[in-house]
């Protein structure tokens, strides 16, 4: 779902939806190469301890790199049969393109970005009882959240 929020998914025939589709192919191919960097990341780092010796944190960025790598090759095979089957092509299209399933989808980001905004500030209030280094992880989210979130409304008032 995050994907159509990066791609264009306006598409008025099965043609130009299969540019959209390789536009997505192209986004999860990026994704795959972010999973590969993180892999390699832990792996280098639990070969030469450049950072520190920390099982956990290995297995963490194991454990996210692996993930997007393999959730990216399974969307690449999909999407990549989705552009042979004309069918299945045009059922694609038309549920993405369902003003219903789009309006669920804003909303449900609408919700989340709320939800991550009310924890971040509430974890930077906890976090400054106990540590600076965190409080101010938590605040730069905050901010940055805050101000991403002007930005758009100046940009999409212009363009809209």
């Amino acid at each position: 779902m995050l994907v159509n929020l990066l791609t264009n998914t306006k598409a008025a025939t099965n043609e130009e939806y299969k540019k959209v589709i390789k536009q997505k192919i192209k986004v999860f191919i990026f994704i795959m190469i972010l999973g590969i960097v993180t892999f390699a990341f832990a792996i280098i780092n639990e070969l030469t301890n450049i950072i520190s010796k920390d099982d956990f944190m290995s297995g963490v960025y194991n454990g996210i790199g692996s993930g997007l790598i393999g959730v990216s090759i399974a969307l690449i095979i999909k999407n990549k049969k989705l552009l042979k089957d004309e069918s299945a092509l045009k059922k694609s299209r038309l549920y993405s393109q369902d003003e219903r399933n789009i309006f669920i989808q804003q909303k449900a980001m609408r919700c989340a970005s709320i939800m991550v905004l009310v924890f971040s500030y509430v974890g930077m209030l906890v976090a400054g009882l106990y540590s600076k280094a965190v409080f101010y992880c938590f605040w730069g989210v905050t901010m940055l959240f805050l101000f991403s979130y002007i930005i758009f409304i100046f940009y999409f008032n212009k363009k809209l």
